[in-house]
């Protein structure tokens, strides 16, 4: 397996649990330790309206991923995708800056300033 394959799949399956990980975050009104540790936790004053906050952002970010890898594991194994591979690199950074801007505005929105 070559390893640009090889990180492909990575980016899919991490896509995958950064979908699951935004489903349960909005059934369980919990924040997923994919967007915050459990320790850091304790310093947030509404958990669940955070956790309201993100879980859309985290599952669109995760399709943003799995698109990724779907595209990246077709330009590898079976055919070349020219141009889309250079789309689909600017979405996943641009999908990547904005993930983390929506992240910012999370911990000023729900995090104590010590």
């Amino acid at each position: 397996m070559e390893m640009m394959t090889l990180f492909d799949v990575i980016i899919l399956i991490f896509g995958i649990y950064m979908i699951g990980s935004g489903i349960k975050m909005m059934r369980t009104k919990e924040p997923s330790s994919v967007v915050i540790a459990k320790e850091e936790l304790v310093k947030c004053k509404d958990p669940a309206g955070m956790a309201e906050f993100l879980c859309r952002k985290e599952m669109f970010f995760g399709a943003v991923f799995v698109m990724s890898g779907i595209l990246g594991l077709i330009s590898d194994l079976w055919a070349d995708l020219g141009w889309l591979n250079i789309v689909q690199l600017v979405v996943f950074v641009i999908s990547f800056i904005w993930f983390q801007g929506q992240l910012r505005k999370a911990r000023e929105k729900f995090f104590r300033s010590f």
